[in-house]
């Protein structure tokens, strides 16, 4: 080879040389520009109906329900405990939300084998999204798998990046544990229609009916509506102060195999309950309670003071109208005697009155209305249970009402009784514990009826002859 032929190739060379030192260096800096490329979620909150979440043995699964707007149940499972509780609201929505906003940084690398969290989403169209996380997280950031399926089942895309481990923490089943809804019994008041609370000797079933509030136990006679009504909104408004998942807090522990007491109330297919146990501090503001709501149970604590207002006396919730029906339900009145004969009958005719088979004088019809709004309508000026022992005046006849079928409605002595306040009309009906209730009436309307009534429960039985 001569000169001028090496000189050449030697030429060649250097030239080849530099062209791949320069492609190599735009390859570079290339490289260093490249926008680093994110993906997000594309996931829509509004539509997910489920989410499932796993770390290690630990299990969590939240479910929008079917037919409440906006209500969701949690389901958490951790090696032999199972529990199930309605979840918040807001905070799944919260969680959601921050999961529809996270992105993904994409990488070509192979991250991770196996995933140490996973967290499933599940849509009402039937796509489902899944997040896999790795062990191998370091800087505030976890090596992370994204896949997604379209309606029909088919793999839509799987993408591998890293996400931020503040995103992850933040949905585990332990986590999510805590976004149960302290509140205890979840349900409109217009749907209870049933409640018993217990607390030692202490007992009261109430059930409501056509009309109204009714005690049952221990004695059976019609409620205070207002009282009752009370009574419900201060269950329903119970909370949990917190829910208690340490197994050594066993039912010995916590006071619940001698409960100081027992409230229950729904209707007659569902029913929540809540046992009262011992205290759950030093100083006696908690105390331990398990809530039961058909498969959901719980351990809670909550505040003695939500409490110290409820009593299961039954003499709280008598009602303060000796009768307790409409006042249109009355077709007949009967005003009887002492001996029991009947004195007087009065049949509805519109908005009049048939006395003893002839129309009733204004004077008559303004009696009988008049009784039946003390009997019905007028609240009492006290209304007191009274046992055997006590002495009441004698009475001075009955009302017996009826119904448009001459079914009775009910029946009630009256008596009449001298006090400071002056003269008292007293309603009284027998219990079926013993004792009697008795409802006392003041006023100028009160002493007219009873009046009436003494004229009327005095008038000669017609003989038959």
């Amino acid at each position: 080879m001569s000169l001028k032929t090496l000189a050449i190739w030697i030429i060649l060379a250097g030239l080849l040389g530099g062209v791949a030192l320069l492609l190599r260096q735009q390859q570079v800096s290339a490289q260093q520009h490249r926008e680093i490329e994110w993906v997000n979620f594309e996931i829509d909150p509004a539509s997910i109906t489920s989410v499932e979440l796993t770390r290690g043995t630990a299990k969590a699964s939240l479910v929008r329900s079917e037919t409440v707007v906006d209500q969701w149940v949690g389901h958490w499972e951790d090696g032999n405990q199972i529990a199930s509780w309605p979840v918040s609201a807001t905070r799944i929505r919260g969680a959601l939300r921050q999961l529809a906003t996270t992105r993904l940084r994409l990488t070509e690398e192979t991250l991770f084998d196996d995933s140490e969290d996973e967290i499933s989403l599940i849509s009402r169209t039937g796509t489902k999204t899944t997040l896999k996380i790795g062990s191998d997280r370091s800087g505030g950031r976890a090596p992370a798998r994204l896949e997604q399926w379209d309606e029909s089942g088919a793999v839509d895309r799987v993408v591998s990046g890293w996400i931020e481990t503040k995103v992850v923490d933040s949905l585990t089943p332990a986590i999510s544990s805590g976004w149960r809804d302290e509140q205890l019994l979840q349900r409109p008041l217009s749907t209870v229609r049933y409640v018993r609370l217990q607390a030692g000797e202490y007992l009261v079933e109430l059930t409501r009916g056509t009309q109204g509030w009714q005690i049952d136990e221990p004695i059976e006679v019609h409620a205070n509506q207002t009282s009752v009504e009370s009574l419900i909104k201060s269950l329903l408004a119970l909370k949990a102060t917190q829910f208690v998942d340490d197994p050594a807090v066993d039912d010995r522990t916590a006071g619940l195999d001698a409960p100081l007491a027992f409230i229950e109330l729904g209707d007659e297919q569902n029913r929540a309950s809540l046992t009262v146990g011992t205290r759950a501090d030093v100083g006696g503001d908690q105390l331990y309670a398990r809530v039961s709501t058909g498969e959901n149970k719980a351990l809670i604590t909550l505040p003695t003071e939500s409490l110290s207002k409820l009593t299961a006396v039954a003499d709280a919730y008598v009602s303060e109208h000796p009768a307790g029906y409409a006042t249109t339900s009355v077709r007949e009145v009967q005003v009887l005697g002492r001996d029991g004969q009947t004195r007087l009958t009065a049949q509805r005719d519109g908005a009049d009155w048939d006395v003893d088979g002839r129309r009733a004088d204004s004077l008559t019809k303004e009696s009988i209305d008049r009784l039946l709004t003390l009997l019905l309508q007028r609240p009492a000026d006290a209304v007191r249970l009274a046992d055997q022992s006590v002495e009441i005046p004698n009475p001075i006849g009955s009302v017996a009402l009826h119904d448009r079928l001459g079914e009775e409605l009910g029946q009630y002595d009256v008596a009449l009784e001298q006090s400071q306040a002056g003269m008292r009309l007293l309603v009284i009906t027998p219990l079926n514990d013993g004792r009697r209730a008795i409802w006392s009436f003041l006023g100028d309307e009160a002493q007219a009826t009873g009046t009436w009534l003494t004229l009327s429960a005095g008038r000669r039985v017609q003989s038959s002859n």
